[in-house]
């Protein structure tokens, strides 16, 4: 039996780790991606791990969920469904090597440069490969030029030749082209330059010093483009973040964004755990479990949030809870001072504000939240209110680290970034001056779309079955074992996806914690029965 896996970065990896380990009959695996143009391994890497990227591009998750091997070493554990420790199974063939935390030689740096992530995946995957069992035959590939073909009947092509096999999995990540891609007319009236893709950002030294640039977008993106349009360029900050010597090579930077706001610095881990007893906790999970509806959720979380705030000492917890359900407010200095609060916050000087605490309080039961949407249909408003509401949640959870946020706070203090945009929620095409170059820090979303992976065109009509229907969701409908459903709700023989491209139907794609989700293995678990009936 032959299969393809497309993507060879962390989530490639992990599946390739997954069918070594479930699988004990002979089974060809074909992993595209996992050679770069020259014909050098750069499996686990992918975009956002590649290894030559500046030191000050860092992750914004805690280093202690870096672990390729996490489902092998906790036996008793297979994501947050339980579903080893309901039915006792352990892997066959089990492959366990270090966690991030164990290989770094540099213990407790809790947010580490990502090109160092990078490099712990190499060393993963070299784990991974010099384990394979016998009945494993890994063929690498470079990067999948096209897949087409039908049910169970694939074909993939390559620069090496074309491959055909009986069942396809995609692990292809960030999607390669936004639904509708900026092009240099969009900004000709305001801006002589456009970059639409600013990674890696060694692509933006040739902007010149002393020009003025616009930004698309104030998230992670925008923060490693100032920094490489500062500190890329010789400044030096003090170890703290808090002081900035300039290079005199910098350019000036406009930050847009139409809510008027950086995300929050990354907070203290478990800053609410122990706000609240445990008990509490544990009621809100079930509550969340047994939910009948968006909105039921959405009221179980509203007071499990309304509870810790007022266990901080917050006079009137509901008000909070309610000015930060109404999002960013944009106004003159707001950015400023929002990211300063965040900052004292992350350091330990200052009160945690409410939205960080909502935000952390969703994060101790995301878990939950995560099983009772996934894969089902709810009205239209409620889903409409419960995405809005993550979209905040994310902005103070998944913000950079304190390090890089004091930095940014730093720079903006200097005067080397401009907020008079961000602070009146300006669209950055919009934009009331012109500028020498407009960088758009606006990733592509997660989910599906056409023209999203241009390898993938001839079977967008299998991934977008959902697309067309009356459901609100961007993403590749699957189930539990990330087998792509149909119009009908069955699965299509031999066609998987993980990941981003699933965003919607499984929310919380963007985590590198290998137990967070359990699609991985129970592929790799369905791979081994039919390997074992051929």
């Amino acid at each position: 039996m032959e299969i393809a896996i497309i993507g060879a970065g962390p989530r490639g990896l992990s599946a390739l780790h997954a069918v070594a380990a479930e699988v004990t009959a002979p089974l060809r695996v074909h992993l595209f991606g996992a050679l770069d143009n020259a014909g050098a391994r750069v499996i686990g890497q992918g975009t956002p791990f590649y290894p030559d990227q500046p030191g000050f591009s860092r992750l914004n998750a805690h280093s202690e969920i870096v672990d390729t091997f996490a489902v092998d070493r906790q036996q008793t554990a297979d994501g947050f469904t339980g579903e080893r420790a309901q039915h006792g199974h352990r892997a066959p063939q089990p492959i366990v090597g270090m966690s991030f935390d164990e290989w770094s030689d540099e213990p407790g740096e809790d947010f580490p440069p990502r090109r160092k992530v990078g490099r712990y995946f190499s060393y993963a995957a070299d784990v991974v490969i010099d384990a394979l069992p016998a009945n494993i035959d890994l063929v690498e590939h470079r990067k999948a030029l096209d897949v087409g073909g039908e049910p169970g009947a694939w074909v993939v092509t390559c620069p090496d030749g074309v491959v055909n096999v009986q069942e396809l999995l995609l692990t292809t990540g960030h999607a390669d082209h936004a639904r509708t891609p900026l092009t240099a007319r969009d900004v000709a009236h305001i801006a002589d330059r456009l970059v639409t893709d600013p990674y890696p950002v060694s692509s933006l030294d040739d902007i010149a010093p002393g020009s003025r640039v616009a930004t698309r977008g104030a998230g992670l993106t925008f923060v490693d483009v100032s920094l490489a349009l500062t500190e890329g360029r010789g400044g030096q900050f003090s170890p703290d973040g808090r002081r900035y010597t300039p290079s005199g090579r910098e350019p000036e930077i406009l930050a847009t964004n139409r809510d008027g706001a950086f995300p929050d610095a990354k907070p203290p881990l478990d800053v609410v755990l122990n706000d609240i007893p445990a008990r509490r906790w544990e009621a809100a999970r079930a509550a969340i479990m047994c939910s009948l509806d968006l909105g039921e959720l959405m009221d179980v979380l509203r007071e499990l949030t309304v509870d810790v705030l007022r266990a901080r000492g917050f006079p009137d917890p509901e008000h909070a809870y309610d000015d930060v359900m109404a999002g960013p407010q944009p106004g003159p200095g707001r950015a400023r001072e929002r990211l300063a609060e965040a900052v004292a916050a992350a350091r330990g000087e200052g009160k945690v504000p409410a939205r960080i605490v909502m935000s952390e309080t969703w994060q101790e039961v995301m878990a939950e939240i995560g099983r009772r949407v996934e894969g089902k249909i709810f009205p239209a408003e409620q889903w409409k209110e419960l995405k809005r509401a993550y979209g905040l949640v994310k902005k103070s959870s998944y913000g950079p680290p304190l390090i890089n946020s004091q930095k940014i706070l730093t720079l903006v203090e200097t005067g080397l970034i401009d907020t008079r945009h961000l602070d009146a929620g300006i669209d950055a095409l919009k934009l009331p001056e012109r500028v020498d170059v407009f960088v758009d820090c606006v990733l592509p979303p997660a989910g599906f779309w056409p023209g999203a992976y241009p390898a993938l065109s001839q079977i967008e009509n299998y991934l977008s079955a959902w697309s067309g229907k009356d459901v609100n969701r961007t993403g590749v409908r699957i189930d539990a074992a990330g087998s792509v459903l149909d119009a009908h709700e069955a699965p299509i023989p031999g066609l998987a996806a993980i990941g981003r491209m699933t965003e919607d139907w499984v929310i919380d794609n963007d985590n590198l914690d290998a137990l967070a989700h359990p699609h991985t293995r129970l592929w790799a678990r369905r791979i081994a029965r039919l390997a074992q009936e051929r």
